[in-house]
């Protein structure tokens, strides 16, 4: 029983930041019972906050000699080697941990973001698609998704995606963001400007100034391509959680997200 003990002072003490205390504890636990696989992935986790990746590539290694079935420690080990940009090894690790455990989303997310950083889009919206399935309601997911049809020149299907983003989220500035660039991309002048309209008043209420104006700066360019000003859309319909928020109300108090 001791040993168990020691491996949730050891969780404990690592949850809390104390990694030296949590490493003190997890080894105690491996004198009483070496073959706990679940210590050896804590003390990989502990290894890898400390920046000690050799240590925590070991233990997670350690971890599979005695249960070459743990998701959890082939998952860790891809988030290292995707750290290290060796995408090959991630993607290896994480479609073994994929086999082992088909309900994780952040698993299939890892795979999909991987995927995309070689090049390989379908495989990636394949795997997203899946984590969609699982978690109907994320809106990140869809927002990746969305963003990689476009990139594919799927521009209608990016489209439908982004819509989904903001209506489960509908703060997501990103989102609405790359709805207008969906919507130029098609030439409608109205919808590509409304969603920029509403990605400019997004960013300025999170106070993130240099999108703020990275998006004002586009819409500028497209009321010259369209022939058109922002005087005709006064009565946009905006989300209800940033109905009535006026942009120049605290434009002194705003900073850029670079200032301290």
């Amino acid at each position: 029983m001791m040993h168990i003990v020691f491996n949730n002072l050891g969780a404990l003490y690592a949850k809390t930041g104390k990694n030296r205390q949590a490493l003190k504890f997890l080894k105690q636990a491996l004198k009483k019972n070496p073959g706990l696989t679940e210590v050896h992935v804590n003390m990989g986790v502990v290894y890898e906050k400390m920046g000690q990746k050799r240590k925590a590539v070991a233990a997670y290694q350690k971890a599979l000699e005695w249960d070459d079935s743990n998701a959890m420690a082939h998952y860790n080990l891809g988030v290292i080697y995707a750290k290290g940009k060796d995408f090959p090894k991630a993607i290896e690790e994480w479609e073994t941990a994929l086999k082992l455990d088909r309900t994780d989303e952040n698993i299939l997310n890892s795979l999909a973001w991987a995927y995309e950083k070689l090049g390989k889009r379908k495989e990636a919206l394949a795997k997203l698609d899946l984590s969609i399935k699982l978690s109907p309601f994320d809106s990140k997911t869809y927002f990746s998704s969305g963003r990689i049809k476009y990139d594919m020149g799927n521009v209608d299907d990016a489209i439908d995606s982004f819509k989904k983003a903001v209506q489960h989220d509908p703060n997501f500035g990103d989102a609405y963001y790359r709805l207008g660039l969906a919507y130029d991309t098609l030439n409608q002048s109205y919808d590509a400007i409304s969603n920029l309209l509403i990605t400019e008043i997004i960013y300025h209420k999170a106070r993130k100034m240099d999108l703020f104006k990275k998006t004002r700066a586009r819409l500028e360019l497209l009321f010259t391509k369209y022939q058109t000003h922002r005087e005709n859309f006064k009565d946009l319909q905006v989300p209800e959680t940033i109905k009535g928020y006026d942009l120049h109300k605290r434009k002194d108090q705003i900073r850029t997200s670079k200032e301290k």
